[in-house]
């Protein structure tokens, strides 16, 4: 893997790395990276571990719809939730995640929502999907950390990953957001 250049933010620095020619997408996002160990890149006290080591450990069967407008990000996401076996749909916006929603054929568990999108927000995006997806659960995230969002962060069922994040952080939360209710029964 190659350093291709770090980006220097209020919340520390974030690397960007490209994988081999041919290996996966274009490039991985790893908040305050500090030093490389054997088990993986070592940020903040905390591994940061690559998803074919999850991969390897987990086999998740559930739907996830991603509504992400950024580009990198959103592709970013995808590839680690399908590298461990979840179904990613992904949309840049409300409107395509409705259309999404409505054409695919079974129920969706789980919305995974930036609570700032074009033309719409997470929140009204949540209640309408889940008119049609009833026992869809919902993580939303933001890089946003104002009192606003820290207040609902605090109350019952909602669940809130604050940019930027570890991959490692995003599956413990997409993981512990599924489990908080029963699976869903699915027939092959």
């Amino acid at each position: 893997m190659t350093q291709i250049g770090p980006h220097e933010s209020q919340n520390g620095t974030a690397h960007a790395f490209s994988p081999p020619q041919g290996v996966g997408t274009p490039l991985a996002l790893v908040g305050s990276m500090t030093q490389k160990g054997a088990s993986g890149i070592e940020g903040n006290g905390a591994p940061v571990i690559a998803p074919q080591a999850v991969a390897a450990r987990e086999n998740l069967r559930a739907v996830i719809l991603l509504v992400e407008d950024d580009p990198i990000i959103g592709q970013f996401i995808t590839l680690v939730l399908k590298k461990v076996g979840y179904t990613t749909l992904h949309a840049p916006d409300a409107r395509e995640a409705l259309r999404i929603s409505t054409e695919h054929p079974g129920p969706i568990d789980l919305l995974v929502a930036d609570i700032v999108l074009p033309e719409s927000n997470g929140f009204l995006l949540s209640q309408q999907l889940q008119a049609i997806h009833p026992k869809m659960r919902v993580l939303y995230t933001s890089g946003y950390a104002d009192e606003f969002v820290q207040t609902l962060a605090t109350t019952d069922n909602f669940q809130l990953l604050e940019k930027p994040f570890v991959t490692q952080s995003l599956l413990q939360k997409v993981r512990r957001t599924l489990e908080d209710t029963p699976r869903i029964e699915r027939t092959a």
